[in-house]
């Protein structure tokens, strides 16, 4: 019996899912101590004829385009430092099948389940994501690992984004469609804004992404407190882009890293001499407090902080944005909304999220 998979109109034959054949563009940097076991990592779960790996390499200083250039399908190294998304474009644009696996090369893919993914795409979702965690035990790599479990709520459920919540993707770990909108995902160079970028575009396109948990890896990026603060910073100049980009083409703000996108009430705390501003500060750092109820350890303290710095680092790049650009006033006003638009609506997607994994 001849089984005819239709690509454009996403028709799945069940059981079937070998039939179906996947690109895998990795992107990395500098990652000689890793990318062999990420290339092996997604050999051992597929066979050779059904997929493609391809690597791209973001103008590395050490053996990593020579290792990944014997292992992989394809190898292109850029002439320059581009970035993390612009890197995944140029990976995207060479892939020869219609579902494409975009991994980051300290990420390490330790199970699938392909039939999951094959039924998700079967209901018109865009992009599936999974979780990943370090097994590195230093408290710096797990805060991050709880940020997503407690924060993002991407731990034991599956779920799929709809009118009630969204949930960040994590563009170095994730499965997606084709889709016209692949070929717009740009980031900066010199910030964790990419991921986003391309979020933002998703819900201002109505489309859907999933979280399997199903899908794992390990992260074998190994963060010290250096890097945990470079990572606040540069998130935090992505959110200041986001809001640019989001003035510019009129689009709505509100998929951004952190569950709470702008400090709104610490601001309003810090501004009001009164008892009420200890509710306030309470109420903005709610995830964390109740991450700490639930679990008083180091990591949540570390992660109560991070969320602290964050705040901080927001309100100071804000402030900065606002009075060193010589914009105009209907711009000001408008990004002065998405500040506040954007957090109100993050605020509640985190609620209802909450609510969601209580069920």
């Amino acid at each position: 019996m001849n089984i005819i998979i239709t690509y454009a109109l996403n028709k799945i034959t069940p059981n079937l899912t070998e039939q179906i054949q996947y690109s895998f563009v990795l992107i990395g940097r500098n990652c000689q101590d890793t990318i062999l076991d990420a290339i092996q990592g997604i050999r051992k779960q597929f066979d050779k004829s059904t997929i493609e790996i391809i690597y791209v390499d973001d103008n590395s200083s050490d053996n990593s385009f020579l290792i990944a250039r014997k292992k992989s399908d394809l190898a292109v190294k850029n002439e320059s430092r581009i970035g993390i998304a612009a890197s995944r474009l140029i990976g995207i644009k060479r892939t020869k099948f219609d579902r494409v696996f975009i991994l980051d090369a300290d990420i390490l893919l330790r199970s699938i389940n392909l039939d999951e993914i094959n039924e998700l795409f079967s209901k018109d979702v865009f992009l599936v994501t999974g979780k990943y965690e370090s097994k590195d035990n230093k408290d710096f790599n797990r805060v991050l690992d709880a940020r997503r479990r407690s924060i993002y709520g991407k731990d034991k459920k599956r779920l799929i984004s709809h009118d009630n919540f969204y949930f960040p993707i994590s563009g170095g770990f994730c499965v997606v469609r084709k889709h016209p909108i692949l070929l717009n995902y740009l980031g900066k160079t010199d910030t964790a804004s990419e991921d986003t970028f391309l979020q933002t575009e998703i819900i201002n396109k109505g489309l859907k992404v999933a979280y399997l948990p199903s899908l794992t890896a390990e992260h074998k990026h190994r963060r010290t407190l250096s890097h945990l603060i470079k990572k606040v910073l540069s998130e935090t100049r992505g959110y200041i882009w986001i809001l640019e980009l989001s003035n510019k083409s009129r689009m709505t703000p509100p998929a951004l890293e952190q569950a709470f996108s702008f400090p709104i009430f610490l601001l309003m705390a810090l501004i009001t001499n009164n008892p009420f501003s200890l509710l306030l500060l309470f109420v903005e750092y709610i995830p964390q407090i109740i991450s700490l109820i639930r679990n008083p350890s180091l990591v949540n303290i570390n992660l109560f902080l991070l969320a602290v710095l964050s705040s901080l680092a927001r309100l100071f790049y804000s402030l900065r944005y606002l009075l060193l650009n010589l914009i105009s006033l209907p711009t000001a006003v408008r990004t002065i909304w998405y500040y506040f638009y954007s957090d109100f609506v993050a605020k509640k997607n985190w609620l209802n999220l909450f609510l969601y994994n209580l069920k």
